[in-house]
């Protein structure tokens, strides 16, 4: 990578910098691997690959002019963005001794984003603030895929971000429009069957979303703070899925055959919608004890894709926590916290779905240190955990303590005594995850662990 900036002053004009990063890897020769796969033993093929690592070139210049007047500081700046990625995989089927359409890959991408933006910030009257910019953006997707047909695929999207902050006494206001940017890959229309069972492809018709957020923020005092935000956010990309009941050629994928069970997923843009969210936030200090608390509470519309309905979902989303941290002295200290969430959503579908889910945890945590010499750190974690779609309760608590004491005059040496588990009733969670479902798993760990050790510290100062 190479890194260069160079910096002009104006002097009166103002000052201009010139600001050039480049990132490059090059090709490193080609690799042999062999793969075999059987899916669910219906199909069986043995690959003989020749792969090479992907080169990779990106350039980023970018130029900025800056001037500063009484009350106010103006801004350009011009940059681009240029990606370069060769992907090279050549298969062969080793039982038919042909080349394996799906597993060869051959593309070559170049992503390239301009970008012009005009900053604003300053001043306004006594002590009133904005910062504002406003951007516009062009980009550039070029997808070639060499193999098994040349294919290009070239996509233009324009688009102009804006952002405002204006900060009023205790009283801030946020606007900012930003694109919701996605990867080529989402554009290529070739089929990827790395597992036969879950297939998934682009789709070159995709438009880019972008996200409109307005957002306020008040400071009634020291102690409560209120926030507000709305969005709405258009042409999100949705993985749609399409399931086969029995096997299906697919003429538009070379007559491929997906079998019967398997799933196929493509990226579209679905609707817009809607996301609202309030926020309370407090803290409040008594003597040697501090209370934190807070609130928030979101509401979103988004679509989902019900295995080929794409239908409306609504979820309402509530969280709180309460915080107690205290010094009461220098060698006692105690902070307890509990935290409480509460998600429900629900799917406009042919078949309704409702789920509804709560999480409490409540964590304490105390030390008290005697002398400088002993050390005693106990800490206590308490979760509950209700899913009323799966109908399953949840409770897990822990205790886990430790002792340290130092030994001899220059307190140098240490000796420790840990124990985990105490309550003998810890569990941990094992998640399984196919490309078919993801499984949580729960063991009980039924054992409580004791260990005991010394440390001594040399040229140490105390």
């Amino acid at each position: 990578g190479v890194n260069l900036e160079l910096t002009k002053s104006l002097k009166k004009l103002g000052s201009l910098q010139l600001r050039v990063r480049g990132e490059y890897q090059k090709k490193e020769g080609d690799g042999i691997r062999i793969d075999t796969s059987n899916s669910s033993g219906v199909i069986k093929k043995q690959v003989f690959n020749i792969y090479s690592n992907s080169p990779y070139i990106r350039i980023n210049p970018q130029l900025t002019y800056s001037k500063n007047f009484q009350n106010l500081m103006l801004g350009y700046e011009s940059a681009v963005i240029y990606q370069q990625t060769d992907r090279s995989n050549k298969a062969v089927n080793q039982l038919t001794g042909q080349i394996d359409t799906i597993a060869t890959q051959d593309m070559l991408e170049r992503n390239i984003k301009f970008s012009n933006k005009l900053r604003f910030s300053g001043q306004i009257g006594d002590g009133n603030l904005f910062v504002a910019h406003i951007t516009y953006n062009n980009y550039k997707y070029k997808l070639e895929e060499k193999f098994p047909g040349n294919v290009h695929t070239d996509k233009n999207f324009h688009s102009l971000d804006g952002y405002v902050n204006f900060v009023y006494d205790r009283l801030s206001f946020v606007f900012m429009a930003s694109d919701n940017s996605f990867s080529s890959q989402n554009l290529s229309s070739r089929l990827k069957d790395s597992n036969p069972m879950n297939l998934s492809v682009g789709n070159p018709n995709l438009k880019m979303g972008k996200t409109y957020k307005f957002s306020g923020n008040l400071n009634l005092n020291e102690v409560l703070r209120l926030k507000t935000e709305y969005n709405v956010i258009t042409n999100p990309v949705l993985q749609s899925r399409r399931y086969f009941e029995t096997n299906t050629i697919l003429p538009e994928y070379n007559n491929y055959e997906a079998l019967a069970g398997a799933i196929l997923t493509t990226p579209v843009n679905a609707n817009s919608y809607k996301s609202f969210q309030v926020e309370v936030a407090s803290n409040s200090r008594r003597g040697k004890v501090l209370l934190r608390g807070y609130l928030n509470y979101t509401f979103e519309n988004p679509e989902t894709d019900l295995l080929g309905e794409i239908t409306r979902s609504y979820t309402n989303r509530a969280m709180g926590s309460l915080s107690l941290i205290s010094n009461f002295s220098s060698s006692f200290r105690l902070d307890i916290t509990n935290s409480t969430s509460y998600n429900h959503t629900e799917i406009k579908s042919k078949e309704p779905l409702t789920n509804s889910w709560i999480s409490n945890n409540l964590v304490g945590k105390t030390s008290f240190n005697l002398f400088y010499r002993l050390l005693v750190n106990a800490d206590y974690r308490y979760s509950y955990n209700y899913n009323s779609r799966s109908k399953q309760t949840i409770n897990l608590q822990s205790l886990n303590a430790s002792v340290d004491y130092r030994i001899f005059s220059n307190r140098r040496g240490v000796i420790s005594l840990k124990a985990y588990n105490l309550l003998n009733t810890k569990s941990s969670l094992t998640t399984t995850n196919t490309d078919i479902y993801i499984q949580n798993t729960y063991r009980p760990e039924n054992s409580t662990l004791v260990s005991v050790s010394f440390q001594y510290k040399f040229g140490v100062e105390e």
